[in-house]
């Protein structure tokens, strides 16, 4: 009677007890070969082609963590997240999403912790922490304040990444989407749509308006002052507000380009209850693709933040950093979602 093998249907990870069984060899021999430390152990060289093959047959790879340990490693990041983005633009959830997942994909555990103020950084990533991680990710909002001290601990031999959308550091891989790029595609498309006369939304990143007087440029229209309206944060009370403002001025503009979705909402909204309707009178867009574009009245029109993208190339930079390879920062192009409200 022959005896009963296990199969292997890849719905888990191989090990080297796994190619062990198929062998009938011990578990200790078949680490010892594939991993090159034979040492003084005597093996039969058809055997240890056997094992090799095996291995191979069975898509045995070694568990990342392992391999981590075993090089003095701890197997850990630190991760220190100062949120951004309003309520519901999900920022932050899909950021650390792309983390976790390329992280799991190396065999990384992560240490998240949040954090807001430099006070609540420095006692986020304590003594602790320090001795338990192998490299540091830092996302979101960027504290100037902490700069040196990112640099102290990375010259000190800490890997460190970042994910700021602005005001990176010199001589620390960097990730982030081209805020520029994502008020340049919109206001490009609005104004191949026909509109003339934009209003942008400011809010509190200069690249994104950068890229709305870039793409009027390259049209060879200018802009109206008087259509620039200071927001200062992204808000869709912002919104809103803005366009009751220039409507009661008696200001005349077809089309809108917001900084966030949240500004869209509020100006689609307030376009409508003023008895104007979108896309015909007004054209309106917004960034970062959240939620709230397919939940405004009229579906709207958005760049994306790409930020599950950033969290795991964040990731896959500090793994190439504690792998000894050096590593440039990174910047990621957004995508001209079209829906109704344009």
């Amino acid at each position: 009677m022959s005896s009963l093998r296990p199969c292997y249907t890849g719905r888990r990870a191989v090990s080297l007890k796994d190619v062990a069984a198929e062998l009938g060899v011990s578990y200790s021999l078949v680490s010892k070969v594939l991993s090159g430390r034979l040492g003084n152990t005597g093996v039969r060289p058809e055997v240890k082609e056997a094992i090799f093959k095996k291995a191979e047959e069975m898509n045995y790879r070694p568990h990342p963590l392992a391999t981590a340990l075993k090089q003095g490693r701890k197997g850990a990041v630190g991760v220190l997240v100062h949120p951004i983005g309003e309520r519901g633009s999900e920022l932050a959830h899909d950021v650390l999403e792309g983390l976790s997942s390329e992280l799991d994909d190396h065999g990384l555990r992560m240490w998240l912790r949040f954090f807001e103020t430099d006070a609540d950084f420095t006692r986020q990533f304590d003594q602790r922490m320090r001795s338990e991680v192998d490299g540091l990710i830092v996302v979101g909002l960027p504290h100037p304040s902490i700069y040196d001290l990112l640099l102290e601990l990375n010259r000190g031999g800490l890997p460190i990444v970042t994910a700021f959308e602005e005001k990176p550091i010199e001589g620390v891989p960097n990730v982030t989407e081209n805020t520029e790029r994502q008020c340049y595609l919109t206001t490009r498309h609005l104004l191949a749509r026909g509109c003339s006369r934009i209003v942008h939304l400011k809010g509190t990143m200069p690249a994104r308006y950068q890229g709305f007087l870039a793409a009027h440029k390259d049209a060879g229209i200018s802009v109206d002052s008087r259509l620039l309206f200071d927001c200062n944060d992204y808000r869709i009370e912002s919104g809103a507000r803005a366009v009751g403002v220039l409507l009661d001025a008696g200001i005349g503009f077809d089309g809108i380009v917001a900084q966030s979705d949240h500004q869209a909402l509020g100006a689609v909204h307030e376009l409508i209850r003023r008895g104007k309707r979108v896309p015909e009178d007004v054209r309106v867009t917004g960034v970062d693709d959240s939620v709230l574009c397919t939940a405004c009245m009229v579906p709207l029109t958005s760049t994306t933040s790409e930020m599950k993208r950033v969290g795991r190339e964040t990731a896959r930079l500090l793994f190439q950093r504690l792998e000894g390879i050096d590593c440039e920062s990174v910047g990621i192009e957004p995508r001209l979602v079209i829906r109704a409200s344009s």
